[in-house]
């Protein structure tokens, strides 16, 4: 399967305010293209660098940021992509959830992932899960792109219509 999805990156108007989208995917299953579709962050004047989450050293990094938006793929029968594995850990660790102390971090997740898996998209409910049990709010709906059917299509259906609109409200 190979997803590409487009983020545009401007410095945003205002530097108090931070967004990162964090990939988590296995090697080259989502290529990442910078051109004038997809995202349109350049629209809205927002700064949303695109870091993979095996980037992410320590949980405290959630205490910088606004909001963050995860784009989470699933392979096999449930299982976190090799890029993932280690974070996916740390979501099941509390001492990982005492560490972030931004209780005003926003999230939500789109997931990347095939009707015929056995548990289809599972890391991105899993994503979903352990945010909400730990008290913070979504920017948008969990959105579960079907790479068995059209995901290309799923991703702009929900870009455009859904996190979009309440992206820029939150």
């Amino acid at each position: 399967m190979l997803l590409h999805l487009t983020f545009i990156s401007h410095n945003c108007p205002n530097e108090a305010t931070n967004y990162n989208f964090y990939l988590l995917t296995a090697d080259q299953e989502i290529e990442i293209k910078t051109n004038h579709n997809g995202c349109q962050t350049d629209k809205y004047g927002i700064d949303c660098p695109l870091v993979n989450i095996s980037e992410m050293e320590n949980p405290e990094e959630f205490n910088k940021i606004k909001q963050v938006v995860f784009l989470v793929s699933t392979y096999g029968d449930g299982d976190p992509t090799s890029d993932c594995s280690d974070f996916n850990n740390l979501l099941k660790d509390e001492d990982f959830w005492d560490k972030i102390t931004n209780k005003e971090l926003k999230y939500t997740v789109f997931g990347c992932g095939s009707k015929f898996y056995p548990e289809f998209n599972a890391q991105a409910k899993l994503f979903d899960k352990c945010f909400s049990k730990h008290g913070f709010a979504k920017i948008c709906p969990i959105c579960f792109g079907d790479d068995a059917e059209d995901i290309r299509a799923d991703f702009k259906k929900w870009t455009s219509e859904v996190f979009w609109p309440n992206f820029i409200k939150s």
